[in-house]
């Protein structure tokens, strides 16, 4: 879905700048929780949703790691193509 890619960009960077801030609340809700699953109930679009916030911890934790690995990834792709020109990605993927 092209129209929904525009929003990527922010959202990483949201995600990125307040990731220690949701692990925190999940690891808090979790310990609240006892560990437990829970089911919230929305009577606004009449559903229920069960969250697992173990789930929810290792999902933030997957997603940030691997967030961060392609930005780090393709800061370091956009700086061998400045540095050594067109051939720099080239270059970067044959080193890396």
């Amino acid at each position: 879905m092209p129209f929904f890619e525009n929003f990527y960009p922010f959202m990483k960077e949201l995600f990125l700048k307040n990731y220690e801030k949701l692990l925190e609340f999940a690891s808090k809700k979790n310990d609240e929780l006892k560990n437990t699953e829970v089911n919230f109930k929305t009577t606004f679009y009449s559903m229920n949703i069960n969250v697992d916030y173990n789930i929810v911890i290792n999902r933030l934790k997957s997603t940030f790691e691997s967030t961060f690995e392609s930005t780090f990834e393709s800061t370091f792709e956009s700086t061998f193509e400045s540095t050594f020109g067109k051939g720099g990605a080239k270059l970067y993927k044959t080193l890396g």
